[in-house]
């Protein structure tokens, strides 16, 4: 009885190791097929592209700047925020 436990538990660690393996390599192969990194937006040539001036980025309330505080300057000196998506969307699909 003792030698057929053991057996079991030697052969749920090796299937262990093996899923493991499975899990690796199949991790391993997804990522190898993932969509390369397209790049860093031009915010300034989007926003010329939609006949806006140029971009600018604006402070928070705090004083302190991030991500959403991205406009484009209107012709009359208005700044617009825009879609990020947008933007992305435009620069990088093929046409």
């Amino acid at each position: 009885m003792i030698t057929l436990q053991r057996t079991f538990l030697g052969l749920t660690v090796v299937l262990c190791f093996v899923l493991v393996e499975i899990f690796s390599i199949s991790t391993t192969y997804a990522a190898s097929q993932s969509i390369p990194p397209a790049g860093v937006p031009n915010f300034e040539r989007y926003c010329k592209s939609i006949g806006d001036k140029g971009v600018t980025l604006d402070k928070n309330p705090d004083g302190s700047t991030d991500a959403y505080g991205y406009r484009c300057i209107t012709p009359n000196g208005q700044h617009v925020p825009f879609s990020v998506t947008d933007a992305c969307h435009k620069q990088f699909t093929k046409p």
